[in-house]
């Protein structure tokens, strides 16, 4: 907010005591007005965060992704400044020609021109018959209906009434990590059930096998094969990962679904209309859907359109009867759909071909990414342009500590490459949906050779810097304006990437224990990474940011390091550090059950990743009232409690033995006995002094007496 208007001081109305008559209503009628001016320069992200989607916009600021685009024109978008981004999102396969392609809008402006309603349901509506008629043509065979909808999830949710409706059955089956959409019952197919729970799915009738398992879909079949309605699947699992069905897979879901009268539906909303390098993903298979939903690039970047093809064995007159739409088929949208496929077919499917040429040079370029960083690029996959480039999520190919190695261990590389990317380089993707460690690239189909290039030359020089452990160039964007890291530009010395330590690693057999903390102070911040080159203030302020992009996949603790502890009789064990990225005062600002939430994840995580014993550090104990409201998890849980006691006593007898006092002798006295800390000291002491004296708290007599009793009759025991 503007200073002076932080410094005017409202008032009830009544004029100060040198204020001249009318006074008080100028000062007022002044506010008002520097509000309302701060109002109208209010940024169009602050409106977005209030009115639209405040997660959204928490998470994209956390990323750096926060950019407002005020003109697109083919692969580029520009931002309010005139900086240009090059858009290698590609609105998740919705954008086939680009930001605001010439020859739709001529389509939209023929519709103006000849004044054909748009809205006219019910009626015959020409353009979609017309568009339902080019659609069948250019379709695998034998589908040869086509039904309106305006998204990919309506599209799904259409398939899934047509199939039941159809064969009478209600079963549903699709794969494990696949995504649908997110109406209830196209998330109901969705196979990530985290993101299916808040929401009350799956509902009843749908059930998942792994992906590319045809022994587990065969047995399914054998099982409850007279049940099953559907089997849906993608061709490309976008948002799992971009991983490919396998041409087996598809085959042998194709014979199954014949041999029990299922249908097979092939999801085909972001592989379909070019972007795998063929007009449908399933013709490089050459297996034929009975049902096969459209969506994204049918809009032509342009309108919001779906679609679903099928045959006639599954046209029903429940499905025709019971399921219309307002807006499915309209007339705008139709025209819009007629010329996407049209300039995609046109000159023998000239654009698709291309698509795959495109394709093999863009695969050719990631592959050499892969190569050059091999450490970090654990592989490149997809087909046509539906690409992934999957980073690492081992924390030990960064032997030092810091924020690298965190987020590669929290499947937060690719996100904040993203971003890096975004401010530092002008290229614009995004990670998948439920695989946040794998970079989509993703552009339009009309991306050029140049634009390629372009892309792997910048998401090899953005590897370089995490290669490097350069966090102070990589994060710099996210930090506040006017703050200059003091690292050294020495860090980008090749040399730096050879020097590689060899972490350490639990040996078999060998205990393990875990150990939970988090930042105590701003030095605690400060040392964190080192190669920030930041004061502990800043480096909180720049782990407040990147708290916001925490999502459901996200680990709540960071993955700092391990260690090994050597006894002096040689006996080893193996520890593992994490650490809450959240400081003392945030954590006992939190709703009581948010916090425990969060150390009870950093828990189960020590536990998945084999620990045999977690301690609990810091405030990370006294917000979960000593471990007590954490779940039992089957292994032991200790708080810092255990650690003083054994430091106080073992002090205690250290300086005994300096002053040449025989403890056996001698008496100790212990403070607030009545505690935790105290009653433990106490039980370890009795074995020690010849005279133990228990003080309790005097501001509570009564209370204190009575647990001082308690203590002392287990000490005499």
């Amino acid at each position: 907010m503007d200073e002076n208007v932080m410094d005017t001081q409202y008032d009830s109305g009544a004029p100060h005591k040198d204020a001249a008559p009318g006074h008080g209503d100028d000062r007022r009628a002044e506010l008002r007005r520097r509000l309302e001016g701060l109002a109208a320069r209010d940024t169009t992200a602050d409106r977005y965060r209030r009115h639209v989607n405040p997660y959204i916009a928490r998470t994209l600021d956390g990323l750096g992704l926060d950019i407002t685009y005020v003109r697109g024109s083919g692969t580029s978008l520009y931002d309010a400044d005139g900086n240009a981004y090059l858009d290698f999102a590609g609105a998740y396969g919705a954008l086939p020609f680009g930001h605001n392609p010439a020859r739709v809008w001529e389509a939209v402006a023929d519709l103006r021109e000849s004044a054909e309603p748009s809205l006219t349901q019910p009626s015959v509506q020409g353009a979609a018959a017309l568009l339902a008629e080019r659609l069948v043509e250019a379709a695998p065979p034998g589908l040869t209906q086509a039904w309106f909808c305006n998204s990919g999830a309506e599209a799904v949710e259409a398939a899934i009434k047509i199939a039941r409706a159809a064969t009478g059955r209600h079963r549903v089956v699709a794969t494990s990590d696949s995504f649908h959409g997110k109406t209830l019952g196209a998330l109901s197919a969705t196979g990530r059930p985290r993101y299916q729970e808040p929401f009350g799915a799956p509902v009843s009738g749908f059930g998942h096998v792994p992906f590319n398992d045809i022994g587990a879909l065969t047995e399914l079949f054998a099982e409850d094969g007279a049940n099953i309605a559907a089997f849906m699947v993608e061709t490309v699992q976008g948002e799992g990962g971009i991983h490919l069905a396998s041409q087996e897979f598809l085959l042998a879901a194709r014979e199954l679904c014949t041999r029990y009268g299922a249908r097979l539906v092939i999801d085909e909303v972001q592989t379909g209309l070019g972007r795998t390098g063929r007009l449908f993903g399933c013709e490089h298979s050459g297996v034929v859907p009975d049902i096969m939903p459209l969506a994204k690039a049918l809009g032509g970047g342009m309108v919001p359109i779906g679609a679903v093809l099928f045959g006639e064995s599954s046209l029903s007159e429940d499905f025709g009867l019971r399921h219309t739409s307002t807006f499915g088929g309209n007339a705008f949208c139709a025209r819009v759909g007629l010329r996407s496929l049209e300039l995609l077919t046109e000159n023998g499917q000239a654009l698709v071909r291309e698509v795959a040429d495109r394709a093999e040079l863009l695969r050719k370029g990631l592959e050499e990414v892969r190569a050059a960083h091999p450490r970090l690029v654990t592989e490149v996959r997809g087909q046509g342009l539906l690409m992934g480039v999957e980073l690492t999520t081992d924390p030990d190919v960064f032997p030092h500590q810091g924020l690298f190695r965190s987020l590669a261990g929290q499947e937060g590389l690719a996100g904040f490459l993203c971003g890096y990317l975004l401010r530092n380089e002008g290229i614009r993707l995004a990670p998948t949906y439920f695989s946040n460690s794998v970079l989509r690239v993703e552009p339009p189909l009309t991306v050029s050779e140049d634009e390629c290039r372009t892309l792997v030359e910048a998401l090899h020089r953005g590897l370089e810097l995490i290669e490097a452990g350069d966090s102070a160039r990589f994060f710099r964007h996210l930090l506040p304006a006017g703050v200059i890291s003091k690292a050294p530009d020495a860090q980008m010395d090749t040399g730096a990437r050879a020097s590689v330590e060899h972490p350490v690693a639990p040996r078999e057999g060998e205990p393990r224990w875990a150990f939970v903390a988090h930042p105590t102070d701003l030095a605690s911040y400060a040392s964190y990474d080192n190669r920030l080159g930041l004061p502990g203030e800043q480096v909180r302020v720049l782990f407040d940011r990147m708290n916001q992009c925490r999502n459901v996949d996200t680990p709540a603790a960071m993955f700092v390091g391990s260690c090994r502890v050597v006894t002096d009789g040689g006996q080893t064990s193996y520890g593992e550090i994490f650490a809450l990225p959240y400081g003392a005062r945030r954590l006992l600002d939190m709703p009581a059950e948010q916090a425990t939430e969060l150390v009870q994840q950093a828990v189960d995580e020590a536990v998945r990743r084999g620990a045999q014993l977690v301690g609990l550090g810091a405030y990370t104990s006294v917000v979960t009232a000593n471990a007590a409201a954490l779940d039992d998890r089957g292994v032991p849980i200790t708080t810092g409690n255990a650690y003083t006691v054994a430091a106080g006593v073992d002090g205690l007898q250290q300086a005994a033995h300096r002053q040449g006092t025989d403890l056996a002798n001698a008496g100790a006295v212990v403070l607030g006995a009545a505690g935790a800390i105290g009653r433990a000291s106490s039980l370890l002491l009795a074995e020690r002094v010849g005279r133990l004296v228990l003080v309790g708290n005097p501001a509570h007599p009564e209370r204190s007496e009575q647990r001082l009793a308690a203590v002392a009759e287990d000490v005499a025991a």
